[in-house]
């Protein structure tokens, strides 16, 4: 466990601690109280727009990156096997079937989670009535099981590229409901996404590496949404999927949906 902490957090194997076996009494000992968890963090920042360079150009300009990071194991249980033969705090028995030493502390798997959800994003309201927005998202998670000595490691990248434009007062071609302009902002958006999954097993026995799941998968979202009333909104949607597999035992799927969508809201 500490080599597979070391190995997938970039640190030098010597520096992370190993599990403390000199406690008398080690069923009500934390064998895991050397970890130190890591801060996560949440930053937004919405300053960018009172600056002279881009007051001009912009009403709103956000950033923002988030963290958040996970250590954590389903359960352990001491073993029954285990033996100190000459009581020094350390395992003395092997077993026969894997040739390991029987730990005091059994614990079936591990794992290591990353998501920077996102890793950057920034989202800006031009004075033109055009908004425009970006974020890339990285995720990471990767499980050692000892029970089939396996590690299992899935990588995620996804980025969402995104436009809209407000109408003010459009022109209609045909009159609807005795208007021939609209009185309310019409909001035109698209969104497109990329996003990457990949997940690979480690087999530890022979050091092979296989591919078990994973896909590209393409996305493209526009929408309009018009408030006919502060009770009443309408909203014409219409939305793309492609996936492509890694895999050979997957297909390629496409799914294609949209309507229109009417809201009330019902208020005394």
């Amino acid at each position: 466990i500490p080599a597979f902490i070391a190995a997938y957090t970039g640190q030098d194997a010597s520096s992370v601690a190993l599990l403390d076996y000199s406690g008398k009494n080690q069923l009500n000992s934390n064998p895991f109280k050397f970890y130190i968890p890591k801060p996560n963090w949440r930053i937004t920042y919405n300053g960018l727009s009172k600056l002279p360079v881009f007051k001009s150009l912009f009403n709103t300009v956000v950033v923002g990156s988030s963290y958040t990071g996970t250590l954590s194991m389903n359960a352990f249980n001491s073993s029954l096997a285990y033996n100190d033969l000459i009581g020094v705090g350390f395992p003395s028995f092997i077993d026969s079937n894997s040739g390991n030493y029987v730990p005091y502390f059994q614990v079936p798997n591990i794992t290591i989670s990353d998501v920077l959800g996102p890793l950057f994003s920034i989202d800006v309201a031009l004075k033109n009535n055009m908004t425009a927005k970006f974020e890339l998202k990285q995720q990471r998670s990767v499980s050692l099981s000892l029970v089939d000595y396996q590690v299992s490691e899935t990588k995620s990248r996804e980025y969402v590229f995104g436009l809209g434009y407000r109408v003010r007062g459009l022109k209609l071609p045909f009159p609807i409901f005795g208007k021939k302009i609209l009185e309310n902002d019409l909001n035109i958006k698209v969104d497109v996404g990329l996003r990457d999954d990949k997940t690979t097993n480690t087999f530890i026995a022979n050091m092979q590496d296989v591919v078990s799941r994973g896909q590209k998968v393409v996305t493209i979202s526009p929408t309009i949404d018009y408030l006919v009333s502060q009770s009443l909104t309408l909203r014409f949607f219409y939305n793309r999927s492609q996936t492509i597999p890694y895999v050979s035992n997957s297909f390629p799927i496409t799914t294609s949906s949209g309507g229109l969508t009417l809201r009330f809201m019902f208020a005394q």
